[in-house]
Formats: C-alpha cells, structure tokens, sequence
C-alpha cells in the first residue's frame, strides 16, 4: 500500500542526502501522509460534533498521558537499535515489553493517588472517571513503540506505514460514529484514542510474530538482564530526560488550560492538530529513518551523518518556508471557513505561532541525536532549560494577567529558540563523535 504514495514524495526524495534514505522517507511518508488526508478530512466533522471544551478536555488528557507513555519502557525501546546482533536487540524489546505492562500498571495507582489526595485541578476532575482508560492507552502505546522501534531495525519500513494507516482510521471511525449516534462528549474522543492504539500494537504483534518467531525463542531472563545493564544509561539519564521533556511541552498545555479555560486549550490542541500536520507527516517520516542512520552513521562514519544533519535541515526549510508564511497570512480566514465559526479564535493561534510551526518542522526531526549518540545528560541539561523557561513564562502570564494570544505567543517564540539550541548542541555531539573515529583510525 504505501509503494502507491511514492511518487507524492518524489519532490522530497531529491532533496534528501541519499537514495537508501529518500525510498525508507517515502514508504513510511506515502502512508502517514494518507492517515493526514484522512484524519484532515474528518476534522472539520469532528469540529463540529465536539465543542472547543471537548477538545480542550482531550488535549488535556493526552497531556496527562504523555508522562505515563514517556516513561512506560524507561527508554529501553530506543536502546533496540543500537546492538549490532539481533539476538541481543531482542532482548530489549522483551525487556521494553514487561517494562511497559508494569509501569502502565503503576501509572493507573498514581493516578488514583492524585485523585484520591485531591491533586487533580478542578477543570480537569470530569477526567478523573476515565483514569483506567489512560492506563490502557499507555500500555498501547509503550508496546507499539517497542515493536515500531524493532521494525524500524529491521527496515520494515511497508509495517510501520500501514499501521499508521490502521490506527488513524480506526481512532477515527469510533470518534465519528459515536459522536454522530450518541451525544458527543469528550469520553468518544478517548475512546477513539484507546481504539487506535490497540488496532496499532495488533497490527506490529501479528507481522512480528511471523517474522521473528526463531529470535524470540532466544528471550531468556539473563540475555535480558546483561543488555539491561550494557544501556543502563537509557533508564537513568533519558527517562528523566524524557520526562522534563514532555514537561516541558505538556505541561504548558495544562496550564494553558487551568489559566485560561478548557475552550482555550481546545483552540490551541485544533491548532496543534493542523498546524503540526506538516511536521507529523514529513517531520515524522524523517525521524524514524533518521533515528536508524544516527545509530549506524555514528559508529560507521560520522562525517556522513555530520553532512546528513545539516542537509536535512536546509532542504527542510526550503520545503517549509513558504506553507508556513501563508498559514500566518491566511490563518484566521482558514480555520473560520473550514472549521466553524466557533473556532475562529484558532485562527489568531495559528497566526501567532506560525514561525514557530516553522521551526519545529525544520529541527523536530532530528531531536534524536543527542540520545542516539549517548549524550543523554546533555539532553537531560536542555530539557530542564526548556522546562523551566516555557513554564515560567506562562506563569509570568498569568500573574501579569495577559491574554491569551500573547501567552501563546510567548510559549511559541520560547519553543523555537530551544529548538535552535539543541541543534547546536547536536552539531558538536556529531563533531566529538568525528574526532572520537578519526583518532580510532588513525
């Protein structure tokens, strides 16, 4: 199926380094840009079977989620492609696996300690009821990463582009459905969520279960436990990392959404949702083939992946420049015509952040690199940086009582400044990781 979408992306396949990358961004690319026709497609029913509060009451559960599913392998899954041998890599995908049946399990009994100790914000308690729904969600999506991760390894790249197909469609179809048979709330919304990312892991099970059968049957306790040892640093660098990372982007949200109210947030998350599209559809082909040339150019030849960063970047602004500086001229009049006129403030939010869509379209997919190279404190320093900026900068808003357009302006120009800071800091990982081989050669 997503052969069919190649010759979409074959503007894009020029401007990528090499032949081998353009054809594994095209596969994975074909598929995830069907899901975004589909999902686009739906939006402007969904927009108009759930108000700006149901959205915004959505995107705060994702937003409490995400520090569940950050954290539900303990970023062992990104450990799978860094062993040479697949016998040892499977082993962290086991490992992955059990890791994330516990830790989704401890997340649902810290949840419920939040709301029996009476932690969960007033705007956020009708959440409170579908805790157990959240819990399934992170089990879901901490397999599916695994497994994504492992067929990522093995380039099967056709896998993980027909079950992106399938979890859109599938999350979708019970978000529209329900919504139009039943009264719409904010419960068909996670439930479509849950769907999807159930649909997603059967579908990564079932190829997984023909493919690697012969390595499976290697799994055992004390494999398991020496690579858990061998990429220790995962757990105890990334995952901290990790979590003041999607701190540092969710977190905002929740405080969007306690300082302004829930409709606010629920413009920002459609915003997020259209204006991110780009960065998920191309952006997000990127990463995943990028995550396996790190891993390998690293080790093989890191002056390759030096000229890969930097090529990447360039052809991705040119690719983005000029969407992005109509999205912030025709913004308002687009979301306002498309959506409904309820949802014309997210217009003005999509106006405002414009540049810094831009940004993240051009450097989110390479944010990888500091980990995948094994400088997980350096990423652990900039989350906390980010973190602490972009919510102090909200809180300075709300103190200062401003509008919302002008906290979300903020929050964006914040974002796209640590953007460029990272990809700084990548440069010189990939650097040291140049004068590490040279010297090893020489």
């Amino acid at each position: 199926m997503p052969t069919k979408f190649n010759a979409i992306f074959q503007a894009l396949g020029k401007l990528l380094p090499q032949s081998a990358f353009a054809k594994s961004v095209s596969i994975i690319a074909g598929s995830t840009t069907l899901s975004q026709i589909i999902a686009f497609a739906a939006a402007p029913a969904l927009t108009r079977l759930y108000t700006p509060n149901d959205f915004g009451l959505f995107q705060a559960y994702l937003s409490i989620i995400v520090f569940g599913t950050v954290t539900a392998s303990f970023r062992y899954e990104l450990a799978i492609f860094i062993p040479e041998k697949d016998r040892d890599a499977i082993q962290l995908l086991a490992l992955s696996i059990g890791l994330t049946i516990l830790s989704s399990s401890l997340f649902f009994v810290f949840l419920r300690f939040l709301q029996w100790a009476s932690l969960i914000p007033e705007k956020y308690q009708p959440l409170a009821s579908y805790f157990w729904i959240g819990a399934l969600a992170v089990c879901g999506f901490g397999i599916f990463q695994a497994l994504n991760n492992w067929a990522l390894r093995k380039k099967a790249f056709s896998v993980v582009a027909t079950t992106k197909i399938y979890q859109t469609i599938s999350m979708l179809a019970v978000q529209l459905v329900a919504g139009f048979y039943g009264k719409p709330t904010v419960s068909y919304l996670l439930a479509g969520d849950l769907i999807g990312r159930i649909t997603s892991v059967f579908s990564l099970l079932r190829t997984h279960r023909k493919e690697s059968r012969s390595l499976i049957s290697e799994v055992n306790a004390q494999a398991v436990l020496c690579q858990s040892r061998r990429y220790f640093k995962f757990p105890l660098v990334s995952t901290p990392s990790a979590l003041l990372n999607a701190a540092g982007i969710y977190l905002p949200m929740l405080l969007l959404g306690e300082y302004f109210g829930s409709s606010t947030l629920g413009h920002f998350a459609l915003v997020e949702r259209v204006m991110g599209a780009p960065t998920i559809l191309i952006g997000g082909a990127i990463a995943q083939v990028y995550m396996e040339k790190v891993a390998r150019l690293g080790k093989d030849n890191p002056k390759e992946l030096h000229r890969l960063f930097l090529s990447t970047c360039w052809k991705l602004l040119k690719l983005g420049i000029i969407p992005y500086t109509l999205a912030a001229i025709l913004g308002p009049w687009f979301f306002r015509t498309v959506f409904g006129a309820p949802w014309s403030e997210s217009g003005q939010f999509a106006m405002i952040l414009a540049p810094a869509y831009l940004v993240a379209f051009v450097l989110w997919p390479l944010l990888s690199t500091l980990s995948i190279l094994e400088h997980q404190s350096w990423q652990l320093a900039w989350d906390i940086s980010r973190m602490v900026f972009t919510l102090g900068g909200l809180w300075i808003c709300h103190r200062l009582n401003v509008k919302p357009t002008i906290a979300i302006f903020i929050y964006g120009m914040t974002l796209s400044l640590f953007y460029m800071v990272h990809a700084l800091l990548s440069q010189v990982a990939i650097r040291k990781r140049m004068l590490l081989f040279l010297a090893a050669n020489n």
